[in-house]
């Protein structure tokens, strides 16, 4: 990785500065109910296959401090691992694409999720609690985490900005990887098909395949898990008539390794590594009649190093250092054009350093909190210079709880962002927790959530000269803002049933959009402004039913109401009702399962080209169902069959393939 030396001396004092201030900081945390031993050890979810058993510990509200899920101030929403299993999820899109209230948004920067009516750029997305590099227009593709690798995923919803920072406006979403076991054990996982509509559903020209493989074992003192895979997933194309490709080829690399070192029973020292290379190619047309091979190659490093140390109790401290950096190569070719070729080669880096602590001030107090230090460096031959920004971050959370009456908890927080070049940006929370009875729990918060200007908002200088229009940055951007309410009610009737309502709204103002700034020799010049104001409302439903440990069925539904107040008409892309459901058959004592989920969606607008226009049109309802059946020949050994879209469900904007068939096998010792 080559930077120019200024470049160099400039990022290595911003991190020597933040390495100092962790150095000499300090910090007291808070206390949360300690879950058992046993559900510690679990922290990633991995309850038994086909087990009814409800996986109750989590880690995204507090902050990488486990809890039990049902002792959450904040409502978490899990999908874990057995969930993952039967669903034949593929990655972690399809995984969360019956999520009540969630929709996902596909583009050619990747499938990123619209939640509680935001745009993708105000979801944070972490692994493992950690912060990734590579969005591309402020989408991080989730496509990109394998399922075979995910042990359970955990959504928060509401403003998060009081405990991650800058983009946490809808809620964070963190992907949990799967945890390293003591005993000696592994896994591989291999599957192929073909879609409807191309070449490969006939012929297997344009075949789609995966296969993944683990090993896991350990001791008492050290354990360690790590596991390798390759996808590739085939183009189609809807146009057969143009150049053009629906969607392109992808072929992606990844390994995952995961090590546990356990110095003594209260000294604990966690370390992730993940490595991959993921590759795309697609054919496009320009306006013009130009046709271009395009083909991006990016290359991820993700290490993150997080000891903890207990005190006794409910004390606890954590150090984290987390490494990410991405390498982004492009080329487009014109066909018969020489002169119309770009190759350009994008870098970003990004350092971020945490110490946080918990513990308890009474029975009823405990005070949890730290302090995060951050570097992020981009580099792109499409902006103006390289960007380059430090940020550091306290926050605190107080947890008080009462016991008479009401059983319940509040929790103020708040977050402190210095930013080199935002200044200050505050961010309040006001949880509150009450059960007025054992079968019922009521959750509320409210809280302001930010996002600071990209690097490209920033800094772009984009020309496409075949289009007739540049788009440059705006250094004097302001963040993005927003305060936001959510509120829900959780109904525990019985160990089978459990229903949760839920509300919220956003008010957000100072969004960044482009806007045509001048016209010079019939070339259009557009800048990022800081422009529209929007608000989103709405209320969400699930309800989960067990039988019979034979049959679980979840149903889900969400009213979105999201509205761009300066343009005065809707946030374009957003369906007002969206219904959800999912169906597992067998399991248990039985060797067989077959799950079915579905996705039900109304209208969705979508803004004119003419952007003076105040009404646009509209997509069509559609309903998309995925299926699969699996069968235990032995303990080791499950054939399975997956069917993705099975209605064939098309449209714009819509992340779906059309029908496609996949078999696979499931092998594990």
């Amino acid at each position: 990785m080559t930077f120019s030396s200024a470049h160099e001396r400039r990022l290595s004092i911003a991190l020597l500065v933040s390495w100092l201030g962790l150095g000499v900081s300090s910090s007291s945390g808070g206390a949360q109910a300690q879950p058992p031993q046993a559900e510690s050890e679990l922290l990633a979810g991995e309850a038994p296959l086909n087990s009814t058993e409800v996986v109750d510990v989590v880690v995204t509200a507090p902050r990488r401090f486990e809890e039990r899920r049902s002792d959450g101030v904040l409502a978490t929403e899990v999908i874990d691992r057995a969930q993952i299993e039967t669903s034949g999820a593929r990655d972690a899109a399809q995984a969360l694409a019956t999520q009540a209230g969630v929709q996902l948004d596909g583009s050619f920067a990747g499938t990123g999720v619209v939640l509680s009516g935001l745009e993708p750029q105000h979801t944070l997305i972490v692994v493992d609690g950690e912060r990734l590099v590579g969005a591309r227009d402020g989408v991080l593709d989730l496509s990109r985490f394998y399922a075979a690798d995910i042990a359970q995923i955990e959504l928060v919803r509401g403003p998060a900005s009081a405990a991650y920072g800058s983009d946490a406006m809808a809620g964070v979403i963190n992907i949990v990887t799967r945890a390293p076991r003591a005993e000696l054990g592994g896994s591989v996982q291999g599957r192929y098909g073909a879609t409807r509509g191309t070449p490969s559903f006939l012929d297997g020209v344009g075949r789609h395949g995966d296969a993944w493989a683990s090993a896991t074992g350990g001791g008492d003192h050290v354990r360690a898990r790590a596991s390798a895979g390759y996808r590739r997933i085939a183009f189609f194309d809807r146009t057969p008539e143009t150049p053009s490709l629906t969607s392109g080829r992808i072929e992606q690399v990844a390994g995952n390794a995961r090590m546990d070192v356990r110095v003594r029973d209260d000294v604990r020292v966690p370390l992730f590594l993940r490595v991959a290379r993921r590759e795309e190619r697609t054919i496009d047309e320009s306006a013009s009649g130009a046709v271009y091979d395009r083909t991006q190659r990016t290359d991820d490093l993700t290490a993150t190093l997080a000891p903890r140390v207990r005190f006794g109790g409910e004390k606890q401290l954590q150090l984290t250092a987390s490494y990410a950096r991405q390498r982004a190569r492009y080329l487009r070719d014109q066909r018969g054009d020489d002169d119309g070729d770009v190759v350009e080669d994008a870098r970003e880096q990004l350092l971020t350093a945490r110490a946080q602590a918990q513990a308890p001030l009474a029975s009823w107090l405990g005070l949890a909190g730290g302090l995060e230090l951050l570097g992020q460096s981009y580099r792109s031959p499409r902006l103006e210079d390289d960007g380059l920004r430090g940020r550091a971050s306290p926050f605190v959370e107080l947890t008080c709880r009462f016991a008479e009456r009401l059983n319940g908890s509040v929790a103020p927080s708040a977050r402190v962002d210095l930013d080199s070049q935002f200044g200050v940006n505050v961010s309040p929370r006001l949880a509150l927790r009450v059960d007025p009875r054992a079968w019922l729990a009521l959750r509320a918060s409210v809280g302001r959530g930010f996002r600071a200007p990209s690097f490209s908002e920033l800094l772009l200088d984009f020309q496409n000269a075949a289009a007739s229009y540049r788009v440059r940055g705006n250094p004097d951007l302001r963040p993005e803002s927003s305060v936001g309410a959510h509120g829900s009610a959780e109904l525990r009737a019985s160990d089978a049933v459990r229903v949760t309502v839920s509300a919220f709204r956003n008010d957000l103002r100072d969004l960044i959009d482009t806007g045509l700034v001048e016209v010079v020799g019939g070339e259009q010049q557009f800048a990022y402004v800081n422009v529209r104001r929007a608000r989103t409302q709405g209320a969400e439903a699930t309800a989960r039913l067990r039988a019979h440990a034979l049959v679980e069925l979840e149903l889900g539904y969400a009213f979105t109401h999201a509205r761009d107040l300066t343009a005065d008409r809707p946030l374009s892309g957003r369906a007002r009702h969206r219904s959800t459901a999912r169906l597992v058959l067998g399991g248990g004592a039985q060797p067989w399962t077959l799950s079915a989920r579905c996705q039900l969606a109304g209208k969705r607008a979508f803004a004119p080209a003419d952007d003076a226009a105040t009404s646009g049109v509209s997509a069509p309802a559609y309903v998309a169902v995925d299926a699969r059946a699996a069968y235990r020949l032995a303990d080791e050994v499950e054939p399975f069959v997956v069917a993705e879209n099975l209605t064939d469900t098309r449209g714009p904007s819509l992340p779906l393939r059309p029908l496609t068939l996949y078999a696979g096998l499931n092998l594990s010792y």
